[in-house]
């Protein structure tokens, strides 16, 4: 394929915050649309009550078996590689009307987002919330949403985020609390920072911490380095520019905050294995 802009979907104009479908995927072969790569300027969710697939986010594949529920950040770039008898629903929304305490746990997760896997009562409570948004929206003039609506799109967004924080916090419970909160800390730091913020020794002076002591908390946790941490963030972000858009290296490098071009050419060939030209061709099929 040829380099493009990354397609940005955004919200509708007007009133409308909250977008609401039912999802019936037969086959991914009847529904093209959904396999082509885009982003968000909003949550993209998706709640499965049956059916299994496997999604691509960041270039990362991820595993869709029902019953779950996905949260997509705004700007991740994502696709459905292949689903079969996906059944369910897909909700949208805003950043602005949802509260910002599971915005912040979702963030500050130590394990990677991927699909939250439901029990049989957690898929009940979500099938029951999701048909009584459905008869809610169908009571709406178009273009439009309720308080109620909203109420219940942060109950579905707070109960995913407490499902999504118990599962991670099973998956490092042999680590002390402080522990944790440090990773949670370094991790959101890193997000809103990676472009400007390229050393751990950076994140340890605004966490109040000495550098050793982040780099030891972080692989201990992790089991990666906190250099690591901050290049994936660097590298998803340059993947993405070099494969969805038309801008070459040296922009690229320089959005990302690299004055030297050749370090992050050098860069990317340590942690992808190839150059940043060869990475874009190879992806150009």
């Amino acid at each position: 394929m040829e380099t493009q802009n990354i397609a940005v979907i955004p919200m509708p104009f007007g009133a409308e915050k909250i977008q609401f479908a039912i999802i019936d995927v037969v086959h991914t072969q009847d529904s093209e649309h959904l396999l082509l790569p885009h982003r968000h300027e909003h949550y993209c969710c998706f709640i499965a009550t049956a059916g299994s697939g496997q999604f691509k986010v960041d270039f990362q594949v991820y595993s869709l078996c029902a019953p779950c529920v996905m949260v997509l950040y705004p700007g991740q770039v994502h696709e459905l590689i292949e689903g079969t008898g996906i059944k369910g629903w897909a909700l949208n929304f805003s950043s602005d009307i949802v509260d910002e305490v599971p915005k912040n746990i979702f963030e500050q997760a130590v394990s990677p987002l991927g699909a939250i896997d439901l029990d049989e009562t957690q898929k009940q409570w979500f099938t029951s919330l999701m048909s009584l948004m459905e008869q809610s929206f169908s009571q709406q003039a178009p273009g439009s949403y309720s308080q109620t609506i909203q109420a219940m799109t942060n109950a579905f967004f707070f109960n995913a985020a407490e499902i999504f924080s118990l599962q991670d916090k099973q998956r490092t419970v042999s680590h002390s609390t402080r522990k944790i909160e440090i990773v949670q800390t370094f991790r959101k730091l890193i997000k809103r920072n990676f472009k400007q913020l390229k050393r751990p020794v950076d994140y340890a002076a605004l966490m109040h911490v000495t550098v050793s002591h982040l780099n030891d908390t972080v692989k201990s946790v992790t089991g990666s380095s906190a250099t690591l941490l901050i290049q994936q963030h660097l590298l998803t972000e340059a993947q993405r520019l070099l494969y969805y858009t038309t801008y070459n290296i040296k922009e690229i490098s320089h959005s990302l905050g690299f004055e030297d071009e050749k370090y992050f050419t050098r860069l990317f060939h340590k942690r992808k294995g190839v150059s940043p030209t060869v990475f874009r061709k190879s992806t150009a099929s």
